[in-house]
Parts: C-alpha cells; sequence; structure tokens
C-alpha cells in the first residue's frame, strides 16, 4: 500500500541548480483528484488541464474530466464559471461570475454573478452583462439590458446609467454634476460631431444652451485660426441673429469684403436703433495720375476728397446707375459732376459712402 502511494501520488525527485552546481530535493504530488487543507502555502502553484484552463474555487468551472470543450479560459471564484462550454479566451472573477457561459469568446466577465457571454465584451459589476451581443463594455451594478446588444458602452448602476450609448455612432455622457449632457458621435478613434445638451448634433459642434471660454479676461476662442491675442477671432464668413435681425461679414464675387446688417424697423413698437438693408457700405481709394469716376448706386451717396491742404464734400441721390442729383456740395475742383455721373480729381485721395434704397 505504501509503495503504491510512493510510486503514484508522491513523487520524490531532484533537480540540478545549475548556479549552485547541486541538486536539491523536490516532492511532486499527482494523480490526485480531490485535495483538502486549511491552509496551503506553495511558492509556485501550477494549476491548469491540457486546454489552457484554470478554475480556482469550489465547483469554479468544469470537472477535470469534463472540460465542455473550453480553452484557455480562467474562472476564479465560488461557482465562476459553472457549467460554461465551448467558451475561449475568457477570464471569469467572482462568486458564479460566467455561470453556464456558452460559446464565450475573448470575454471578461468580473462581479458576482456577472453574465459572461458574447464575443469581446467586458462587464464589470454585480450582476452586470448581456447573454448575448459582442464588443460591449458594461461598468457598474446589474447594468444587464434584454436582447442582442453590440458595440455599447454603458456605465452606471442598473437601467439607470449616466453613459451609454452604441459607440460606433456615438457616446451620450450625462448625469455629471453641474453640466450638461454631452453627445459625442464619431468611432472609436476619431469624433466627426460633438453635441453639448443634444443628442443630435448636426454639425461638428454643436451646442445647445450656455457656455464660457476662459475667466477674469483670460481666455479666447479662434474659428478657422488661432486666437492670437484676441477674444474672439474668425476667419472666414460670419453672421449673428437674435431673431429680430441679421449681422453678416462676408464677401462678394469680386472678394470685396462686405458687411450687411438686416432689420426690421421696429419690433412691438420699438423703433430700430440701427435698421439697414439691402447693402449699407463705404469704399476708399485713391486716384493717381488720372480722374476716377464713382460708380452710382440706387439711393443716396455721399463723397469725401482730399488733396493736400483741399478737402470737399459731396452728396447725391441717384434714381439708378446712370443718372443722380446733387443734393449738397461745398465749392472746389475735387469734385465734378454732370447727371451721368461723378468724378474725383487726379492725385486725390476719396471715400464714398453708399445709402442704397431697394
Amino acid at each position: 500500500m505504501s509503495q503504491n502511494l510512493l510510486s503514484n501520488v508522491f513523487k520524490p525527485t531532484y533537480v540540478y541548480d545549475t548556479v549552485a552546481q547541486t541538486y536539491s530535493s523536490r516532492l511532486e504530488i499527482v494523480n490526485i483528484d480531490t485535495v483538502s487543507a486549511n491552509v496551503v502555502s506553495a511558492f509556485i502553484g501550477s494549476i491548469g488541464d491540457a486546454s489552457g484552463n484554470v478554475y480556482v474555487g469550489i465547483n469554479a468551472g468544469n470537472s477535470y474530466s469534463n472540460t465542455l470543450s473550453n480553452s484557455n479560459v480562467t474562472a476564479l471564484g465560488v461557482n465562476a464559471g459553472q457549467g460554461s462550454s465551448n467558451c475561449s479566451n475568457s477570464i471569469f472573477i467572482g462568486y458564479g461570475a460566467g455561470v453556464g457561459s456558452l460559446s464565450a469568446r475573448n470575454t471578461i466577465a468580473i462581479g458576482a454573478n456577472t453574465i459572461g457571454s458574447g464575443t469581446g465584451n467586458i462587464y464589470l459589476g454585480a450582476g452586470t452583462g448581456s447573454t448575448s451581443g459582442t464588443s460591449n463594455i458594461f461598468l457598474g451594478q446589474g447594468i444587464a439590458p434584454t436582447g442582442v446588444i453590440s458595440n455599447t458602452l454603458l456605465i452606471g448602476n442598473g437601467s439607470t446609467t449616466s453613459i451609454g450609448n452604441s459607440y460606433p455612432t456615438g457616446i451620450l455622457v450625462s448625469g455629471i454634476t453641474n453640466a450638461t449632457p454631452v453627445y459625442v458621435s464619431g468611432n472609436l478613434y476619431s469624433c466627426n460631431a460633438v453635441g453639448i445638451n443634444t443628442i443630435t448634433p448636426t454639425y461638428t459642434l454643436d451646442v445647445n444652451g450656455y457656455g464660457r471660454i476662459g475667466t477674469n479676461q483670460n481666455g479666447g476662442l479662434g474659428i478657422n485660426t488661432n486666437p492670437l491675442d484676441y477674444t474672439l477671432n474668425v476667419n472666414g464668413d460670419m453672421q449673428v441673429t437674435d431673431g429680430y435681425g441679421v449681422f453678416r461679414f462676408t464677401h462678394d464675387s469680386l472678394l470685396n469684403s462686405v458687411t450687411t446688417i438686416d432689420a426690421t424697423g421696429s419690433v412691438n413698437g420699438a423703433v430700430a436703433t440701427l435698421a439697414v438693408t439691402g447693402g449699407f457700405f463705404s469704399t476708399t481709394g485713391t486716384t493717381s495720375g488720372s480722374t476716377t469716376t464713382i460708380p452710382l448706386k440706387k439711393g443716396m451717396f455721399m463723397i469725401s476728397a482730399i488733396s493736400n491742404t483741399t478737402a470737399q464734400g459731396y452728396v447725391g441721390v441717384a434714381p439708378g446707375s446712370s443718372a443722380q442729383t446733387l443734393v449738397s456740395s461745398n465749392s472746389g475742383s475735387l469734385i465734378t459732376s454732370n447727371a451721368g455721373n461723378v468724378t474725383i480729381a487726379a492725385n486725390t485721395t476719396w471715400t464714398v459712402t453708399y445709402f442704397p434704397s431697394p
């Protein structure tokens, strides 16, 4: 009897130490199904079956005689991975984690009674997980949506999640103290739309509410450019509206800067302080060796001309682009006019301001 135990259970061996160049004894325990002990102290514990599975805990995993086609599965905890089958490259940690998992692939389930199914999933939290689906990340207690769930990030507690949505199309961030929801639309590596206080951003940045950039005059916003030393620095066309009028800063077909203000004459009986529609603008130039003819526009126009110490002003009104009438002018030779046009003398700096009529 003792000789049989010695050969089949306790196997004394000797291991050669190449550094100390000596042999050391080692006792191997083999061919044992169950070991009962209060305390086991070991330097190294080599645990696993021929399929790379490691089960630690009462009723963890499957019987050594019935691996149920699992491979490279680690189950740690009482009942962890119990009854799992056809699973591979997965980890179940915690009481009852991954119980009955079927065909799980590359899935991590950590927490008491955490569900460990599907492919490429990460479930962290007691009672958290999904019985099907791929590429999910659930962080929190009791997050267990029904149906087929895939490509979804959920963070929170049970059905109340502070972060949740399908991350190939977006991530909804909400439930943050003193903050509004943020929706990030894009994929895992890039973002093509961000919505603040809206879950359907139409533009790269879509804000529904108030915002602040900088404090104590320490901040700047650059649009299509760097802020540099400006609070707001815009490179491109601009439009501002309050629902009653519109301010636009843009350019015409000749790339000349054009600023327009469109507004109604009065709102609820209050007369607008400034209400300009249709192209109020000024332009400046300098004549050199020849005269300059000022183009006419329908409406009123005002011209000033300066040459050395001589100055002259002219105010006229035009019914169209080919006729005009003098309203007021001081004497001088810098500005000459007839019914058809207005001309500026050579070597003169001039400015014309138009007040067009519809």
